[in-house]
Order: structure tokens, then sequence, then C-alpha cells
């Protein structure tokens, strides 16, 4: 039994309802109560809403005036889309496509790329503590986005669009790449030996967690969209129909009533992880919108798995021109050295670095040339040309470093191990435990003045002197309750919302009805009763162990 089923049939229908209706946003307090109206009683949605917060399906966030909101955290999405509406495989074989945005192959190594125009000054700040000018030119420069020209406002209904070097900024911090020092952002080398440690799977899939964190896509069916498609990244390298999942969505109303910019914010989001070189974007023939995942981005692939292939150390090619051929498959610990020693000519899938004099002296402040040398040697797929290794040995006599080998940032020894290493980078992801909410409905508040009502009120079905009856019907309606009502010989189970005066009196509300299908749920219909309709009545009480729970502040939800 999942998670999922462990819960009771309301907290899965108040789940079900939430997450197709608002998505992971916030929604008010009274969202899940109108969500569930003619389906569920008032105090039904407040115990499934308890058990949610309870469980940390659901969180809630209060506002300065006392305002409580609530809302499905997003990491669960995907799941919780899986266990519910069990959604088909969308991907398959395809014969005949316009590519329209294509994965580069480039966005790590430009970050790398980046990284090391940062090293070891860093990011200067101003007196005021901005980025300094020259700190938003090298993040524009050399932002990884500008590969794909550049990172533009990824929402489409965005009044205006991010500027490059704050979005490459944004990555960088949530990294955890950058430690504030006086007057700078410094690289923290801790975390940088971890990132070029990795490999470019895991890089990508924490590229993709900054991506959903921070710029998901407007509009709750488009962000439904990006969770199915998460869900479809273990067909990675096999075409998905997004059409068909989009019609499959809007099939399950999953935004209640689709957004007319549905169609624009998924091609929107398609492009962008094109952009991030997690998958491919095309248009078939027909016109149909197709994606293509570059790797599974579900969960972090084992570390041993992700770098097989990455730990070869006879990966580049030194020519006797001093240009070095660096293939894109090449340790980032080694393209790391090779930017900080070296020019770097072109980024492709084969990159061009050179080496040169000026870089070279530029390097020895910092880094130590002996370790530079011995990378080449152990890398070098033919060795180093004899006049190259002269050449450089000669530049090492002419230009001493005062830093030892062993302090030569990105070499073995200095920073952390692979093996601590394994963890992903980004903020933490708290457990479902640790979303204990901070709102649970009192339970004093749930059935008050329970003790004073007669026992068989609530216990046995009765027939009562319409005086009577109104009494019952008035009390069911101040808990938000259900009335059983004997009709006809037939126990029909009633949601009462309001007595109407008259003679004789009358209560409006709802029929309670089975679900035809896990999909198909009948549309609530009101009607009114009188106490003729029915012969025999009890108030429905659900036993004292499931609505008497702690509760943290005392909060009335009804």
């Amino acid at each position: 039994m999942n998670q999922w089923e462990q819960l009771t049939g309301e907290a899965r229908l108040v789940l079900r309802c939430c997450l197709l209706q608002y998505g992971s946003q916030w929604m008010p307090e009274t969202a899940p109560r109108r969500l569930l109206q003619g389906r569920l009683s008032g105090v039904e949605v407040v115990l499934a809403c308890r058990e949610l917060l309870r469980t940390g399906w659901m969180k809630s966030m209060h506002k300065g005036w006392g305002e409580v909101r609530y809302a499905v955290p997003e990491r669960y999405m995907g799941q919780l889309l899986q266990w519910m509406l069990h959604p088909p495989e969308f991907a398959g074989e395809l014969s005949g496509c316009r590519m329209v945005a294509e994965a580069s192959g480039r966005v790590t190594g430009q970050l790398l790329h980046l990284m090391a125009g940062m090293y070891p000054k860093g990011l200067q700040l101003t007196l005021k503590g901005a980025l300094h000018k020259k700190a938003q030119q090298l993040l524009n420069e050399r932002s990884p986005f500008a590969l794909v020209d550049g990172m533009d406002a990824i929402h489409s209904e965005s009044a205006a669009a991010l500027d490059s070097y704050s979005v490459v900024f944004e990555l960088l911090v949530y990294l955890g790449m950058l430690r504030l020092e006086e007057r700078r952002y410094a690289i923290d080398e801790a975390v940088l030996n971890g990132w070029l440690a990795r490999s470019n799977e895991e890089r990508l899939v924490i590229l993709y967690d900054w991506l959903t964190a921070h710029h998901r896509p407007d509009g709750v069916a488009a962000e439904l969209l990006a969770s199915l498609l998460q869900l479809q990244s273990s067909s990675a390298g096999r075409w998905i129909n997004v059409s068909a999942m989009l019609a499959w969505l809007q099939a399950h109303r999953a935004a209640g009533a689709v957004e007319d910019s549905f169609p624009d914010e998924a091609w929107n989001w398609l492009l962008q992880l094109s952009r991030l070189d997690l998958g491919d974007a095309a248009v078939s023939d027909e016109g149909t919108l197709l994606f293509r995942w570059s790797i599974p981005v579900a969960g972090l692939p084992p570390a041993e798995q992700a770098r097989a292939g990455e730990q070869s150390e006879k990966q580049i090619y030194v020519q006797p021109d001093m240009d070095i051929l660096v293939p894109l498959s090449t340790d980032h610990r080694i393209r790391w050295l090779l930017e900080i020693w070296t020019e770097r000519v072109s980024h492709d899938r084969m990159s061009v670095y050179r080496l040169s004099a000026q870089r070279f002296t530029s390097a020895v402040a910092h880094s130590s040339p002996e370790s530079f040398l011995l990378m080449l040697k152990r890398t070098a797929a033919s060795g180093i040309p004899e006049h190259v290794q002269l050449l450089l040995e000669q530049w090492c006599r002419e230009w001493p470093s005062s830093v030892s080998p062993g302090d030569t940032f990105g070499q073995e020894g200095r920073g952390p191990s692979l093996a601590s290493v394994s963890e992903p980078l980004g903020p933490e992801i708290p457990s479902r435990k640790s979303l204990e909410p901070s709102a649970l409905p009192a339970e004093e508040m749930l059935f008050a003045g329970l003790q004073q009502v007669p026992l068989r009120w609530t216990q046995m079905d009765g027939a009562y002197h319409p005086s009577t009856a109104r009494k019952l019907v008035e009390q069911a309606v101040q808990w938000e309750t259900k009335l059983a009502l004997s009709i006809a010989g037939e126990s029909r189970i009633y949601i009462p919302a309001k007595v109407e005066d008259g003679a004789p009196w009358s209560v409006s509300g709802w029929f309670v009805s089975a679900p035809t299908a896990e999909d198909s749920w009948p549309p609530p219909s009101l009607c009114s009763l009188s106490p003729d309709d029915w012969n025999g009545m009890r108030i429905v009480v659900p036993p004292p162990e499931v609505w008497i729970h702690s509760s943290s502040d005392g909060r009335d939800m009804l």
C-alpha cells in the first residue's frame, strides 16, 4: 500500500480536487470546502484537511492579518498525478518532424567557463552592496543561457524579461556556489569541487531542479503539464506527444477551465528545457508538439552509474600548434584546469583551448604549474608534443609560482572527495515529516455541545415530530455534518445547508452520490426537502477517534 492509499477516502478526494484546481499554488482556506460542496460535508472537509496538513500532503501559511492559505507541496505533484490519474504512456516512435529547439550539450561547460572567469577574484560589490557593473558584465558575457539566445521571460504573461545577469546570479546562489565576503562574492571552493566531481547527468538534473523551483510555468494547467512531463522523463531518447498530453489534461479538467494561454505556456516550457540541455523540442509534420528528454529527471541517478565513462584519464589531445582539443564528455575537473591555465577558443562538441604565455602568467598567482603539467601528462591521449612540453617547462622556470601543487584548487586531494558529493546541491529538500502544519483545526470546535445532544439523535434512526426533526436538522447544519435519512425504505445520505421557514418548514442541501467512475463524479444538485419527505433520520457523527487529535494552536476552521 503506497502513501496515497493510506489516506482516508475523504482526504484523497480533497487532495485530488485541490491539486487539479490549484496545482501547487496557494489557495484560500475556504477553497477545499467550496470545491467539495455537495460531495463532502463541511466537517468532513475539515477533517480531511487536518489529515493532509498533519501528514504533510498539504502545507499552510499565515498572513499577517490572520488569513490562512493552503497549498500542495510542488515536489509531490508528479507522484500524486501518477497515483490519482494513472496517466498513459505518451512516448513512442515517430517519423517526420521539424526540430525547433535542440539541446546544445554546452550549457554546463559554459557555466564552468563562467565560474573560471570569477576565480579567484569573485564578483565585486559596490559600496552599497550591489553587484559591480564589471561583475554584471562578466555574468552577461559568460552566461550559459546566452548560447541559446539568452534567458527571456520564462512566463508568457510576465510583464518584463528577466535580466540575464540576474538569472545567472540566481542560479549561482541556488547552487551554493557563492560565499559573501567583504565587498565581494567569492566562489566556495568546497561546493565547486563537489560540482566538478559530479557527472554531467547529475549537473543537468540540478539545473532542472533550479528551473522548476524558480521558473515553473504560470498557470495551473501548464504547471500540471510540467509535472506530467517529468513523469515521462524515464522515456529519455523517445519522442513524447505533448499535444496528446495537453488533450489528456484538458479531458481531466486539470484546472477547472483550461487557460487560453495553456498551449503557449506549454510550448514556452519546452523551449526552456531545451535551453538547459534537458531535451529537444520539435513539431511533427501534422503539427503535433513533441519533446524528447536527454536524461531522466525524476531523480538523481546513482553516483556510481552516473559517473561511468567519465573517469578515463586519457581524454584530451594536445596539438603541436599549442591547441588542446577537448571532447564534450571530458571530466569537468580537467576542464576547470584548462579554463584556468589556457584560453578557450571555441566551445562545441569538440572544444578548443590554446596555451598562451599571457594566460599562463596570470594563472601562476593562484595555481601551481606543476599540477597543470601533471594533469596534461595524465590526460593527453597521444602525449604532449616534445616542443610543447619544453616550452611549458621554460614558462615554469621564468614565472615560478608560490603555490605548492597540493594547494592548487581542482587537484585531487583539494576539497571534498568523490564519496562526499553524492548528495544533491541546491536547497535541502525537507522530509514530509518536517512539514508539520502550523494551523490545525481545534477539535473542541468540532461537534461543539455534543454532550448536551440526546444520544439517540446521533446513534439510531428515528421518526420525530416536525418540530423535533427541525432541531436535528439545525444541529446538523451547525455542525456542518450529514444526515442519514430513511426515504421510501431506503437510507440516503444528505448534506443540509440551510433551513427555510414556512408551513411546513424545509431544508435545502444535497444528496451524496457515489462516483460513477474514478474520474467521473456527478455534479451535485441542490434540492429542497420537507419533513414529510422522510420517515426516519439521524445526525451523522464520526467516531471520536476520527476527529479528536492534538491541535497546535486551537484555530477553528469551521
